[in-house]
């Protein structure tokens, strides 16, 4: 996202998604000459990062994930049917995230429509998106958020169409990353999960939310109060305090 360069997203399958995305940064982390890294990623970049500490855990330091997506496996059809009550009570938002299921499920992104009704309309419905699912962002950042969010919806499709090959339409994984996270705690690498306390990610895994799962599991999770899926903008100052538990404040 945001100023990456966009290359043509040629993976086929699961497997070819990963690699598509933790090569590249590992080929950044060489270019950058950096012998350690501390990873904070939000839903799919948790998922990304997760996959990356799996690969090469020699070169991280303290993992974050905040809302990560695929954490568990889609064994059977009953995830298909799960809606966070958050949006499965509204109507329009219900219909919404319908919709976008059917095109990760067709290896397609949420982004494509607003690209095909164009750049005349969609500045509309981004605004309008921006103002009803971001209404704690100060009056004076909503530019800055709506013109960023515009240039990341409307620039080429890249690695957004991994959605599909990645997950399931319940947003379960065809390889989780509950058991790399098992792994990489046997092995004491420090690990911190959070989610916002409305956030549709937190689906239902072994009969609880995800969150309360992984907790009982011994892993260290927090909940983002008055937070949806996207915490570090519902609400920042938590997520800035979990950032500096997690990694450390060298300020």
């Amino acid at each position: 996202m945001g100023v990456s360069s966009r290359p043509k997203f040629l993976a086929r399958d699961t497997r070819e998604s990963n690699l598509f995305f933790v090569e590249s940064l590992e080929l950044w982390r060489k270019k950058m000459g950096l012998e350690k890294m501390n990873l904070v990623g939000h839903s799919l970049g948790g998922y990304i990062s997760t996959k990356y500490a799996a690969k090469y855990p020699q070169y991280v330091e303290k993992i974050l994930l905040l809302s990560p997506m695929g954490v568990e496996e889609c064994k059977n059809e009953a995830g298909e049917s799960y809606i966070h009550p958050d949006i499965n009570n509204h109507f329009v938002k219900r219909n919404m995230f319908k919709l976008a299921r059917c095109m990760i499920k067709n290896n397609r992104s949420p982004f494509d429509l607003m690209r095909f009704i164009g750049r005349f309309t969609a500045p509309f419905f981004i605004q309008d998106s921006v103002k009803r699912k971001f209404k704690s962002v100060p009056e004076e950042d909503f530019d800055k958020l709506y013109s960023y969010l515009y240039q990341v919806t409307m620039a080429q499709g890249s690695g957004e169409y991994a959605m599909g090959r990645l997950v399931e339409t319940s947003l379960s994984a065809f390889d989780p990353i509950f058991y790399d996270l098992q792994a990489m705690k046997d092995k004491d690498l420090p690990i911190m999960i959070a989610y916002g306390d409305g956030d549709y990610v937190n689906t239902s895994f072994n009969d609880d939310p995800i969150s309360e799962t992984l907790s009982k599991e011994g892993f260290d999770v927090h909940i983002v109060p008055d937070s949806s899926h996207q915490v570090y903008l519902d609400n920042p100052d938590f997520c800035v305090e979990l950032i500096q538990k997690a990694i450390g404040n060298k300020s």
